[in-house]
């Protein structure tokens, strides 16, 4: 736990640095060539899942004015969980900084002190709020879960929630 705060501390201080040096003096905030839907390129920070590995460390990176990838690592009870997610965002038209999102990913489980990992196909439903003149975005997901494994009695996972926060990255 000590090893991921530490770790999303010098990464937080290391892109609010690099933010702070692109600072201009407009006042009108500056806005990402990829104008459709977000308002930022990539962004790192920290997700929580309720009912699943958490804390973990996450970035997003978009492709496209709406396609993004996302991946997360985590490290549960001295395991290893790893994520990677293929993200479709829109936009709302009254609710400037605010996307919806959907989509699937790969997931890894490696549990210590275990031979057998775990595999999974996530799917994620969220909202997610970038305000306009602050670097961080905030967000809140639904991540349904399906183990492809075996050995495990309850395949489909629905108890996923997800608190995320992230430095923006322009």
């Amino acid at each position: 736990m000590k090893k991921i705060i530490i770790l999303l501390v010098a990464l937080v201080s290391n892109f609010s640095v690099a933010l702070a040096q692109e600072t201009t003096t407009e006042e009108t905030p500056k806005t990402n060539k990829l104008s459709g839907s977000s308002s930022y390129r990539a962004s790192v920070g920290l997700r929580l899942l309720f009912d699943g590995p958490t804390p973990a460390i996450t970035g997003k990176y978009f492709l496209t004015q709406r396609d993004a990838v996302e991946f997360s690592v985590g490290f549960p009870e001295g395991g290893t969980f790893v994520e990677g997610l293929y993200q479709y965002h829109g936009t709302f038209a009254d609710a400037p900084g605010l996307l919806w999102y959907g989509g699937a990913g790969l997931m890894g489980l490696f549990p210590s002190g275990i031979e057998e990992s775990y595999l999974g196909l996530p799917f994620i439903i969220g909202l997610e709020y970038k305000p306009a003149t602050v670097p961080l975005t905030f967000g809140f997901d639904w991540q349904p879960l399906i183990y492809l494994s075996s050995d495990i009695v309850d395949r489909f996972n629905a108890r996923q929630f997800g608190l995320v926060i992230r430095v923006a990255i322009k």
